[in-house]
C-alpha cells in the first residue's frame, strides 16, 4: 500500500533569473490542513477558469535546480482572489504532497514548493523519483479545479509527454541545458481562445532556455485542427499537419498549447 505524506513548505521571495546569485535557503514551516475535497471538480467552463502554468525550479532555487515545483497564476478569471491549493505527486513508491493558501492575491502570483521536507534547523530531506501528480485549486467561492502534471528528467530524453498521453513536445531538434521539464494540463487559458478548442490547453516548463526547433504533438481525433502556441503575450497559429488523429506543429517552444477547430 502506498503511503501518502503531506507537508507545507514555502520558499519565500521572488524567483531570480538564471545566472543570478543564489539566496540562502529560508527556514521552512509546516502547517497541517485538511485535504481539499475532490467532489464537484472542474464544473466551470474552460473560458471561466484561471490560467496556471508550472515549471521546475532553476538555478535560483537555493536547494538546487529541479528540487522544487514553481506554480504560476497569471489570469484568474474568477471574482475570488483567495484560494487553497494542494499538490499530490508520485515520488518512487510514495505519494507525497503539499498544500498552501493564497489570500487577496495580486497577479502574477508565484509560489515555489520543495519536493521534500526541512527541519527548523535547516536539515532537508529531498524526495526523489518524482514523475508527476495532480494540482487541486479551490477558491473561496467553492470553485474547485483539479488537473494532472508530468515531471521528467531532461538528460537522456527528447520527448516530454503529458500525464494523459494526449500531448507532448519533442526536443530532438532543439538544445537546452535544462535538467527537468513539467507538462501540465492547465485548467484554463490566458486571454481569449482563438477559436473552438478541441484539445488542450497544456503548458510546458523547463528550468533553462530551449533553443532550436520544437515539435508539439496533440491528439485531436477526427477533427481538422490548428495548433496554437502562447508565447507569454499572445496566441500564435502554428503551421499544423493532421494525420491519423494526431496534430503536429513545429516551431519555437511555447509556454502553452491548444488545438482549435479549423
Amino acid at each position: 500500500m502506498r503511503k501518502i505524506v503531506f507537508c507545507s513548505l514555502v520558499l519565500s521571495g521572488a524567483l531570480l533569473f538564471a545566472g543570478c546569485n543564489k539566496q540562502a535557503a529560508p527556514a521552512p514551516t509546516s502547517t497541517p490542513k485538511a485535504h481539499i475535497s475532490n467532489a464537484n471538480v472542474n464544473l466551470e467552463p474552460v473560458n471561466q477558469r484561471p490560467y496556471v502554468w508550472l515549471a521546475p525550479s532553476g538555478t535560483e532555487d537555493p536547494y538546487g535546480p529541479g528540487k522544487s515545483l514553481v506554480i504560476n497564476v497569471t489570469d484568474l478569471k474568477q471574482n475570488s482572489k483567495t484560494f487553497d491549493y494542494e499538490v499530490e505527486y508520485d515520488a518512487g513508491s510514495l505519494v507525497q504532497g503539499f498544500f498552501d493558501s493564497a489570500t487577496n492575491v495580486t497577479l502574477p502570483y508565484k509560489s515555489t514548493k520543495l519536493f521534500g521536507t526541512c527541519s527548523t534547523g535547516g536539515k532537508c530531506t529531498f524526495n526523489t523519483g518524482v514523475t508527476g501528480g495532480t494540482l487541486t485549486i479551490q477558491f473561496d467561492n467553492n470553485v474547485t479545479l483539479q488537473q494532472e502534471w508530468s515531471w521528467s528528467d531532461v538528460r537522456g530524453n527528447t520527448i516530454f509527454p503529458s500525464r494523459d498521453g494526449k500531448f507532448g513536445v519533442d526536443l530532438s531538434g532543439a538544445k537546452t541545458k535544462a535538467t527537468n521539464a513539467v507538462v501540465y494540463q492547465t485548467p484554463g487559458y490566458p486571454g481569449t481562445a482563438p477559436g473552438e478548442i478541441v484539445a488542450g490547453p497544456y503548458t510546458v516548463g523547463f528550468n533553462a532556455a530551449v533553443t532550436g526547433t520544437v515539435k508539439a504533438n496533440m491528439h485531436v481525433g477526427d477533427v481538422q485542427a490548428t495548433i496554437y502556441g502562447y508565447d507569454g503575450k499572445q496566441w500564435n497559429a502554428l503551421k499544423t499537419t493532421v494525420s491519423n488523429g494526431q496534430a503536429s506543429a513545429v516551431g519555437d517552444l511555447m509556454q502553452a498549447y491548444m488545438a482549435v477547430k479549423k
